[in-house]
């Protein structure tokens, strides 16, 4: 899965550097809706997320993620932030729980 984001200025932390809070969001909502675009509802067990070099504001900014493996109901992804050139920014994991019928009818996410 893939999207882009331009930081504002209402997401700096530390004037023209995007919050680390900002980044991990990020991150999160990428890997999140992986499986969901696929037709398929999960939910997180547990992220981790490595921020490496401070992203500006006012430049794009692009998450991609990936279904690194899937044993069961259990699911491995990872991610990745860049810029345009391909600089990276941060990095993601998380395991994921495809939830069943009857696990989704119960939180009323059912159709």
């Amino acid at each position: 899965m893939r999207a882009s984001f331009t930081p504002q200025e209402v997401h700096q932390d530390w004037p023209e550097t995007v919050h680390g809070r900002i980044i991990t969001a990020l991150l999160y909502e990428i890997m999140e809706n992986l499986m969901y675009k696929q037709g398929t509802i999960t939910m997180m067990r547990g992220m981790e997320a490595k921020v490496g070099s401070p992203a500006s504001v006012g430049k794009k900014l692009l998450a991609e993620s990936w279904l690194e493996e899937r044993s069961g109901r259990e699911l491995s992804v990872h991610s990745e932030l860049t810029d345009e050139d391909g600089k990276v920014f941060a990095q993601g994991s998380a395991s994921l729980v495809v939830l069943s019928q009857e696990q989704i009818d119960r939180m009323g996410m059912g159709a």
